[in-house]
């Protein structure tokens, strides 16, 4: 039974992919075949090349299982039986099934790479926060990619970054997409077709997706876009947002602006940091929804705080976009 090193990089790159429970074999495994390692989510599927020539497929979860053994610096040699796959290193040895080998079903890219737009990444790091997590409309759960910018809104607030794309028609890039890419560096080519997305690294990886189906809303990219930057007269300056970073985290309610600064309630104590922030006129106080006045202020350059209760726009380097305030 011939031992041959473990790929650890190869591994690495891919685990928590797998799921325990999915609709198809295909969903919960990894795959190795012909010089790479392959796995899929039922969202997504994603391949690594690992110098291991054989072919085997192996349960994901109980893999991962022992991951944190399999990372270790020691070194860990691998063997395939007809009916296991065998990981030892000193003092250690596990065995897992294989199972019945199947060529793999699941989208795979088409070869037409295109190189990815300058600052694509630091776009999709920006707008990553803006992404509702729990919308009821699905085209909220990623990012709009069009000629002209890329869009994300969480409901109240609202962003574009300016960014040239060469594609026909915008697309839906899901969530689950970009928290993949930002969780690994490396990546420089996508392509794209009518259903599906797909990104490939410098060191050979790639990673293909369903697109989310659907049309992003024109009346959310017409108000950023139609939204006057000359309102955005209010500076957000280091002082401001470290103000309201220091007690934002312990809203539990409304973050409040008056005249003697930020506040916040919390249970029934008062917190208050003293920046100062534009007031309508006759208004003495305004609220925000804390996630979303983070979000904002966290990257925004100038705002128009003085529009509330209306929409306030905010600009900043390579964005501009909206928030909506809290009336009560």
């Amino acid at each position: 039974m011939a031992k041959y090193p473990f790929d650890k990089a190869a591994w690495r790159w891919v685990k928590d992919v797998a799921l325990d429970k999915a609709p198809s074999i295909n969903y919960c495994c990894y795959m190795v075949n012909e010089g790479r390692v392959t796995t899929s989510n039922g969202r997504f599927t994603c391949s690594h090349p690992i110098t291991d020539e054989n072919s085997y497929m192996v349960v994901g979860k109980e893999l991962e299982r022992v991951f944190p053994v399999m990372d270790s610096d020691e070194g860990l040699t691998l063997s395939l039986t007809e009916r296991q796959l065998i990981i030892t290193r000193a003092g250690f040895r596990a065995a897992m099934p294989r199972l019945k080998y199947e060529e793999w079903t699941q989208q795979k890219p088409n070869g037409n790479w295109q190189k990815l737009p300058d600052n694509f990444i630091q776009a999709i790091r920006t707008l990553r926060p803006f992404i509702s997590d729990n919308a009821s409309q699905a085209w909220a759960t990623g990012i709009c990619m069009t000629p002209e910018g890329m869009f994300a809104t969480d409901n109240v607030s609202a962003i574009k970054y300016d960014l040239v794309c060469e594609m026909e028609a915008p697309i839906i890039i899901p969530l689950w997409v970009v928290d993949f890419i930002l969780s690994r560096e490396g990546v420089q080519d996508i392509e794209v077709d009518a259903k599906h997305i797909a990104f490939r690294w410098a060191n050979g990886a790639w990673l293909t997706s369903c697109l989310i189906e659907g049309s992003y809303p024109d009346s959310v990219r017409q108000v950023i876009e139609n939204a006057p930057p000359e309102e955005a007269t209010c500076l957000v300056t280091p002082a401001f947002r470290a103000g309201v970073n220091a007690i934002i985290g312990l809203a539990d309610g409304a973050v409040r602006f008056n005249a003697e600064g930020a506040s916040i309630g919390y249970g029934n104590t008062e917190v208050q940091a003293e920046v100062t922030c534009a007031l309508p006129e006759g208004i003495e106080q305004t609220l925000w929804p804390p996630k979303a006045l983070l979000n904002v202020i966290n990257v925004a350059e100038r705002w128009a705080p003085q529009n509330w209760p209306k929409p306030a726009i905010f600009l900043g380097k390579n964005i501009k976009g909206l928030i909506v305030g809290r009336v009560k």
